[in-house]
């Protein structure tokens, strides 16, 4: 990884926790893939739904969790497809060659909750992203931890100066190594 192209975010709330997805949604292209890691409840579901509305450009859009589908599938009105998958309830490694991750992201995107599950078969320059519910904060309050890819790397610093710069405003406190907020 890239060691100025990587970010850590406490949102503020679920509306916070929006405007992150929607702006790395933005920043995404074709043949990304978002590795999201965190507890049941961490918000990873939450994120990929913003993340999606905002790629569609559907605000209303309904997108539900792919938990017992394993994938779920979108296109926007370019024919861009967004894959959204969730491995969590993954138990046999033949269903993952089923699902053939390469092709999907040969053809667009894809946010792959559980990633743990890929093992082997997990991309080769994923941004990885950790979510964890903040402690002794308020509920709603979370974590986000961004690595992105040395492939691409550009593109991804420019993410990371343009979220240092926006956060604040959007309800994003940016941290620095240490853990401390910037301003």
């Amino acid at each position: 990884m890239h060691s100025d192209a990587r970010i850590d975010l406490i949102s503020t709330g679920p509306e916070a926790s929006d405007r992150l997805a929607e702006f790395i949604a933005s920043a995404s292209a074709p043949g990304d893939a978002f590795l999201l890691y965190g507890e049941v409840g961490a918000g990873k579901s939450h994120f990929s739904r913003a993340f999606i509305r905002a790629a569609l450009k559907e605000p209303c859009l309904d997108v539900p969790s792919p938990t017992y589908l394993l994938q779920n599938t979108y296109e926007d009105a370019t024919g861009r497809l967004y894959h959204h998958y969730d491995l969590y309830r993954l138990t046999d490694p033949s269903s993952l060659a089923r699902l053939d991750l390469p092709s999907a992201l040969a053809a667009g995107t894809c946010l792959i909750e559980w990633p743990e599950r890929l093992g082997a078969c997990a991309p080769a320059h994923p941004v990885t992203l950790r979510i964890a519910c903040v402690a002794g904060a308020a509920e709603e309050r979370r974590l986000f931890s961004l690595s992105f890819p040395d492939r691409d790397a550009a593109r991804w610093v420019q993410v990371v100066r343009a979220l240092r710069a926006l956060g604040h405003r959007v309800g994003l406190d940016v941290q620095d190594q240490s853990g401390d907020a910037q301003a």
